[in-house]
């Protein structure tokens, strides 16, 4: 699996808060089946080790969840169960696409199916593809629809494509470029190894 290792969390010492709130989120989340999936940045934290470690290490404030419409109640009561508060307010105006929740401090935002922002991407059949967070080209997917790009989603999006190798294919190391429908010959430059066409500043952060 292409997830961390207890042995690779031993070395990056003490995590900060929203990792662990999401690491015993999910463990029930799995435990329960429930159709329901980390991204943002703490997703791609557990996914690449690479943000672990500067240059690329940044600080996480909240957590990012994806879940199915069917699993929208499960994941619900795993969340009250562990301790995290309803937005009543928010959640009773938007609570059929999206969610808030807080505990400790940190937030959490809950996409129901669809992954509404710059772009909408509808996630209700892909979200269980991959274990603990959506698979990797939707991780990508969700940080390159940002029309104005800032430095932690570039940081992220980096450190997939410096982890993970684009390609075709439902493998858990890939970054299926068939998710992402690059134009023209776009995807077959990124299999070749061209990430500079995505990121030509990509030398400020190395």
């Amino acid at each position: 699996m292409d997830v961390d290792t207890a042995e690779q969390r031993v070395l990056d010492g003490q995590e900060q808060p929203p990792v662990l709130l999401a690491r015993k989120l999910m463990e029930e989340v799995e435990q329960k089946k429930v159709d329901a999936r980390l991204l943002g940045g703490v997703a791609v934290y557990l996914r690449s080790p690479r943000v672990r470690i500067d240059p690329l290490a940044r600080t996480y404030h909240d957590i990012d969840l994806a879940v199915s419409r069917r699993a929208k109640k499960a994941l619900t009561e795993i969340m009250t169960s562990q301790g995290f508060v309803g937005d009543r307010h928010f959640n009773a105006l938007h609570g059929h696409k999206r969610m808030v929740f807080q505990k400790d401090n940190v937030e959490v935002d809950i996409f129901i199916h669809l992954f509404e922002q710059c772009h909408n991407l509808d996630l209700e059949e892909r979200i269980t593809r991959d274990p603990l967070t959506l698979s990797l080209a939707d991780l990508l997917l969700t940080k390159l629809q940002v029309v104005h790009i800032n430095h932690k989603d570039l940081t992220d999006v980096l450190g997939l494509l410096l982890q993970y190798p684009p390609g075709t294919g439902e493998g858990h190391d890939i970054i299926d470029l068939n998710v992402i429908h690059l134009p023209g010959n776009y995807a077959q430059k990124l299999v070749d190894g061209c990430p500079g066409m995505l990121f030509p500043t990509r030398s400020r952060y190395f």
